[in-house]
């Protein structure tokens, strides 16, 4: 029981994170609409979280080849004469272009952070009856379904913001000897993560109607 007090103290920690990072997104999304109608000249500040950036500058995430005819590269200790760099992944940092693009990415962080509150604020009720000492209760298993459902929403809402990123990279970038390019990559330890919930929830689901028909058989 004192190690679910611990994990419970945890998850509440988290929690609040979470929260803290969605406020300060929101902060974030008020400022870029008020400072640059009051400012008289351009801010020089950046917020850079590889995601989301604010102020003048911004970075995002990247994804490019390297032509092979601009930059030859060669390993003549193997008898390697022609190498190739593929599937390189960066960070791309440039002025903040007005539009929409900032407040899509915070669109996309303010769901991350939405979905890891909900996820976390399901585990922490679960484990809140662990430290009862009354784990197998109906509810649990309806928790813990939902945690696997926030893995899977998150890690695709993440891949979708990863690929936003790179596409707009690939369709206004570019570069000499850099090929920019994106992919949707779904992170395939998320989804294992997300059906060893799944398979957790269905234990306490049984162990739930054992309980309850041994209950009813005393």
């Amino acid at each position: 029981m004192r190690a679910a007090a611990v994990v419970s103290v945890i998850l509440g920690i988290a929690r609040g994170l979470m929260a803290l990072g969605f406020v300060l997104v929101m902060i974030v999304i008020g400022i870029m609409l008020v400072v640059p109608r009051f400012a008289p000249v351009p801010v020089e500040w950046e917020v850079d979280a590889a995601l989301l950036g604010v102020g003048t500058h911004m970075t995002i995430p990247v994804r490019f080849y390297v032509d092979t005819d601009a930059h030859r590269i060669t390993a003549p200790s193997l008898g390697a004469e022609r190498a190739e760099l593929r599937d390189t992944y960066g960070s791309l940092r440039f002025p903040a272009p007005q539009g929409s693009f900032f407040f899509i990415n915070a669109a996309f962080l303010i769901a991350l952070f939405v979905c890891a509150s909900w996820g976390l604020e399901q585990l922490h009720r679960v484990f809140g009856t662990l430290r009862k000492g009354q784990p197998f209760i109906q509810a649990n298993a309806r928790r813990l379904r939902r945690v696997a459902a926030a893995v899977f929403i998150g890690e695709l809402v993440r891949a979708s913001l990863v690929a936003f990123n790179q596409y707009y990279a690939k369709a206004h970038f570019t570069a000499q000897g850099l090929l920019f390019d994106w992919s949707f990559n779904i992170d395939f330890f998320a989804v294992v993560l997300g059906l060893i919930i799944l398979a957790i929830a269905e234990v306490f689901a049984v162990g739930t109607r054992l309980d309850q028909d041994q209950a009813l058989t005393i």
